[in-house]
């Protein structure tokens, strides 16, 4: 039963652990005033699998209960999350030089994959706190996370550290999130989920 839990909120530790990179990545790059992309890709295979686990996860939540808002869950998470990664790609492949850090400030690609990315993140973050009644004031803390990780993209070349500071925020948050699946003793049994998304 324990392993269950933690095979069940790994996708949550994994992508904690990929935003974690990405943050000392961002330092790194801020420090040489210098960004490419090409050393983040290994990052994009921790990041598919993450992603692959936690859609799995909503997955198992929705067949169970049958509903709808946990079945959209596993949609988004797994489709755009997809999206988001196949912008970055994309967008990664067509740079040929590398460019100072403010150049990217207000990019479209990053704007796409920033809206894209917190869109199915907020959606996630909803049917948590509709499947783990435990801290849901950590969801406030979530939400901060998303809306000072979108602005960073804004801010790129202006506000330097801001970038990096949101990615740790968001490991922070993503692990928590991970913990309120772990606190799951079991799945709720179906009529209580019915009373909880109504």
């Amino acid at each position: 039963m324990e392993a269950n839990r933690l095979i069940s909120a790994s996708g949550f530790f994994i992508s904690a652990i990929t935003t974690l990179s990405l943050a000392v990545l961002a330092v790194e790059y801020i420090r040489s005033d210098l960004i490419s992309f090409f050393p983040f890709s290994f990052i994009l295979v921790l990041y598919l699998f993450g992603l692959y686990l936690r859609s799995r996860e909503f997955r198992r939540i929705g067949r169970y209960g049958q509903f709808f808002l946990t079945k959209i869950s596993f949609l988004t998470t797994s489709s755009l999350g997809i999206t988001a990664a196949m912008i970055f790609l994309y967008f990664g492949a067509v740079q040929t030089v590398t460019y100072p850090l403010d150049h990217y400030s207000f990019n479209v690609f990053f704007i796409a994959i920033a809206a894209v990315w917190a869109v199915y993140s907020l959606i996630e973050l909803y049917v948590i706190d509709k499947v783990s009644a435990e801290n849901r004031n950590m969801s406030y803390f979530t939400v901060a996370c998303i809306i000072t990780a979108v602005s960073s993209v804004f801010l790129l070349g202006y506000f330097d550290l801001l970038l990096p500071i949101a990615l740790v925020l968001l490991s922070i948050s993503t692990f928590l999130s991970g913990m309120r699946i772990y606190g799951l003793k079991e799945i709720p049994q179906k009529e209580n989920y019915i009373k909880r998304f109504n």
